[in-house]
């Protein structure tokens, strides 16, 4: 460009900048609800089968629902409730596998179900636990130094260390 039409368009008048303004609507709502609309008898029947151990996609080809349907129902807070209802009633065995526990030992030299009931349940330790509380260090044999050296975030001592 020559010279002369640069001063031609720095002389003009420049355009007035546009502001953003902001804009006064709803955002949009989720297209995916929380809520479903399944018949409740369909939505029981769901829940028993994923229960059961069949799988999402399974379901929904055998209800002919969608799967995103079926693992809303499968992921609802009635579902969590009633798996944390079963939870309670397998956590209250535990004083059953127990007295089984005890008794069998006592009476008939075995108790393999209550054993498995209460490692389970995490009252009876994995070898892995075992093997951990048996390689533990006696603290008294440490130094102060050595302590602060090897212990974790959790304060236990690391074996490696």
């Amino acid at each position: 460009m020559t010279e002369s039409k640069l001063k031609r368009r720095s002389a003009g008048k420049s355009a007035p900048r546009r502001r953003l303004m902001a804009i006064d609507h709803n955002p949009p709502k989720s297209t995916k609800k929380p809520r479903t609309i399944v018949p409740p008898p369909q939505s029981a029947r769901i829940m028993q089968r994923y229960m059961s151990g069949d799988s999402i996609r399974e379901i929904a080809r055998e209800e002919r629902r969608d799967r995103a349907t079926v693992t809303k129902i499968v992921r609802s807070d009635e579902m969590n409730a009633v798996v944390q209802k079963m939870r309670e009633e397998y956590y209250g065995l535990g004083f059953d596998a127990l007295d089984t526990v005890e008794h069998t030992l006592r009476v008939r030299k075995g108790g393999g179900l209550g054993r498995q009931v209460l490692t389970d349940i995490g009252v009876i330790p994995s070898p892995e636990q075992r093997y951990a509380i048996a390689t533990q260090p006696d603290r008294a044999a440490l130094t102060p130094f050595e302590i602060a050296v090897a212990e974790d975030e959790d304060g236990q001592i690391n074996r490696v260390a």
